[in-house]
C-alpha cells in the first residue's frame, strides 16, 4: 500500500489528498463543457468525504473541447509541490501549535481521464494497459491483449520517465510523452 510506504514524522498529522478528474465534463452550456479537478483529503471518514462541502475544487477548466494537459495541471501540480514542501502550521487558541504535512495518496481518473491527463496511449491502443509492456493485437478493427503464460515487463516511475523524455512525436512502449503528474505521483503506482 503507497499510503503506507509514503514518509512520516510522528510529530507531524498529515493531511493526504486523493485527486480526482474524469475524461468527461462535468457540465455542457452553450457548445462549452466544464471540466473539474478535485480533490477530497483522505484522513476524513467515509461517507463524509464524499459530501460535497469535502469535496475542494483544486482546477477547473471551461471551453469547448478537452481542456490540454499542462495549462490545466501545472499551477495545481506547482502549488501542491509548495504545500508537500512546508508543513502547514495552525497556532491555537492555547499559543501551542500543529503541524501537518501535505502528501498526495493517489490520482484517481477514469480510462480516458488517465490516457490524457499521464499523456499515456489509451486503455484500447497498442501497449494500452499502463502497468505492463503487452502490446495487443489487432483483429480487425479492436485491439486484444490475448492470455499469455509469459509474464510481460512491468511498467515503473523509471520507466514512465525514460520513455517520455524521449518524446520524439510517437510513443513508446503506451507513453507519448510528459505528465507534469510524474512530479508528485509514481506512476503508474499512484493512479490506479
Amino acid at each position: 500500500n503507497i499510503y503506507r510506504q509514503l514518509p512520516t514524522n510522528e510529530s507531524q498529522r498529515n493531511i493526504t489528498i486523493i485527486l480526482h478528474s474524469d475524461g468527461a465534463p462535468a457540465v455542457s452550456v452553450n457548445n462549452k463543457s466544464l471540466w473539474p479537478v478535485q480533490a477530497i483529503i483522505a484522513e476524513i471518514p467515509i461517507p463524509v468525504r464524499d459530501i460535497k462541502s469535502a469535496v475542494m475544487l483544486f482546477g477547473v477548466w471551461l471551453a469547448a473541447k478537452k481542456p490540454p494537459r499542462n495549462p490545466l495541471l501545472i499551477p495545481i501540480i506547482t502549488q501542491l509541490e509548495v504545500l508537500m514542501r512546508s508543513p502547514i502550521v495552525l497556532k491555537q487558541k492555547d499559543g501551542s501549535r500543529l503541524s501537518y504535512n501535505v502528501r498526495i495518496q493517489q490520482a484517481i481518473f477514469d480510462l480516458p481521464a488517465r490516457a490524457h491527463f499521464l499523456n499515456i496511449v489509451q486503455y484500447n491502443g497498442y501497449y494500452g494497459c499502463g502497468d505492463c509492456c503487452i502490446e495487443g493485437v489487432a483483429i480487425g478493427r479492436q485491439v486484444y491483449f490475448p492470455f499469455s503464460k509469459k509474464t510481460e515487463k512491468l511498467k515503473d516511475h523509471q520507466f514512465y520517465l525514460r520513455n517520455a523524455k524521449i518524446n520524439d512525436g510517437r510513443f513508446i512502449q503506451g507513453i507519448k510523452g510528459p505528465t507534469p503528474l510524474s512530479s508528485i505521483l509514481l506512476l503508474p503506482y499512484q493512479t490506479p
